[in-house]
């Protein structure tokens, strides 16, 4: 077999929009199985904390993919740099807005279409919804074209298209609870806080009930994309021209999806932690297998990853210093990269900070809510009205920051203070 570049090793980058981390069995849902993301956690590098740097999914990955906006085309993009190095760079994505973001990053792009019946009616089995037949269609790309390099595959995930088997909602509803919901897309209007108590409670747990049978077919497509790349690698392996070694993955959310706690369900413009937590899972090195990290971080801090892995020699015997890693890669070693104190958000509803202790919301009303971090996860206990101090110093940074704020924000700055008792 002809010796290949490391820097050519197949390494592949799917990004799915509108994945919760809280549905997903490695983030502590037990509600429901989801074998595929369990398995990839297995052997993975699994992050506790990253948040997209914005709701807005072409604007994340334009971070991501280093894009100045509204540039014609990238100079100093990921793809350019990494092509510049000779290692080729495709995305494949059904997302034509991201198709051109990543023409102009510099990536081959391929697009994938839409069925006609894609979202017009409900699938009748796993291996006929859209989910399965988009990864279909990624491994026939990856088939055709080849996959060594970098692919970055973005599917619209369950941001857009609902089309779950029905039994798939069934097997999670007892005889006393509500009918499943019809949704073949993410309801985007329905407010559980203009109904009755026992109306909102059916409809959040109809939406939660359509949601998790949706995550539950993305399930199904990671294990059959994962089966299908090691059948690649497979035949590559046998081949003169393959690249060397297994297919390397990466799997994230570019955002998460509000599924009720916190007001309007299916609504993308809300600054908490359902809708900017996303899932990372790294699966490029043997030292992966496991590891769960609980660095505070951005996704945008997934380009440094990628360009090291795609760079950088092997590493020797020895341990690397901090300095010559990239801040996920280090994490590998178990040293303890310096991680963002602060993470800032603006949405048309308000503006929020994370910090590794706090969030704080406020709505433009002014009106403040202040929950713990990590302990308070899906941010039931709003503490703000007993912690008046810590509101005042979280507000003013946020306040501050808003000044010359574009959406999504990182920060290494001075620590705020813990919540009291915390060590």
């Amino acid at each position: 077999m002809t010796d290949r570049s490391a820097e050519n090793r197949p390494l592949v980058v799917v990004s799915l929009d509108g994945l919760a981390s809280s549905f997903l069995g490695p983030y502590g849902n037990t509600w429901f199985p989801t074998p595929g993301f369990d398995a990839l956690a297995a052997d993975a590098m699994l992050f506790e904390r990253v948040f997209a740097p914005s709701i807005d999914p072409t604007e994340t990955l334009a971070r991501c993919w280093q894009v100045v906006p509204g540039a014609v085309a990238a100079t100093d993009s990921l793809a350019r740099r990494l092509i510049g190095r000779g290692v080729n760079c495709r995305l494949v994505t059904d997302e034509p807005s991201i198709g051109e973001l990543g023409r102009r990053s510099g990536f081959d792009t391929i697009l994938l279409k839409d069925d006609a019946s894609s979202g017009q009616a409900r699938a009748a089995d796993l291996d006929s919804t859209d989910a399965l037949r988009k990864i279909g269609g990624v491994l026939r790309t990856l088939e055709r074209r080849g996959a060594d390099g970098l692919t970055w595959v973005h599917l619209s995930g369950p941001a857009r298209i609902w089309d779950a088997p029905l039994d798939l909602q069934q097997e999670l509803r007892d005889d006393d609870d509500p009918e499943p919901g019809e949704w073949l897309a993410p309801p985007v209007d329905l407010d559980p806080t203009k109904l009755d108590p026992a109306a909102a409670e059916d409809a959040r747990f109809r939406l939660q009930l359509a949601y998790a049978a949706q995550v539950r077919v993305w399930d199904a497509a990671i294990e059959f994309l994962r089966d299908g790349l090691e059948a690649l690698a497979a035949d590559d392996a046998e081949s003169a021209d393959g690249p060397s070694g297994a297919v390397r993955l990466v799997v994230v959310g570019t955002r998460g999806f509000a599924t009720g706690l916190h007001g309007p369900c299916g609504d993308f413009d809300r600054a908490g932690d359902e809708t900017l937590q996303v899932p990372v899972l790294i699966a490029t090195a043997p030292d992966d297998a496991g590891l769960r990290v609980d660095r505070l971080g951005s996704l945008e801090e997934l380009s440094a990853l990628l360009e090291s892995e795609a760079f950088s020699a092997r590493l020797g015997p020895e341990p690397p210093s901090t300095e010559r890693l990239d801040p996920w890669s280090a994490c590998r070693r178990d040293l303890r990269p310096t991680g963002p104190d602060r993470l800032f958000w603006s949405t048309s509803n308000g503006a929020s900070i994370r910090t590794v202790h706090w969030l704080l919301t406020l709505d433009r009303s002014g009106t403040a809510s202040l929950f713990v971090k990590p302990d308070d996860r899906f941010e039931m206990n709003d503490v703000a009205g007993r912690l008046p101090h810590e509101v005042e110093l979280l507000s003013a940074a946020l306040r501050a920051w808003e000044v010359d704020r574009s959406p999504g924000s990182l920060a290494f700055t001075s620590p705020l203070p813990p919540p009291p008792g915390a060590a």
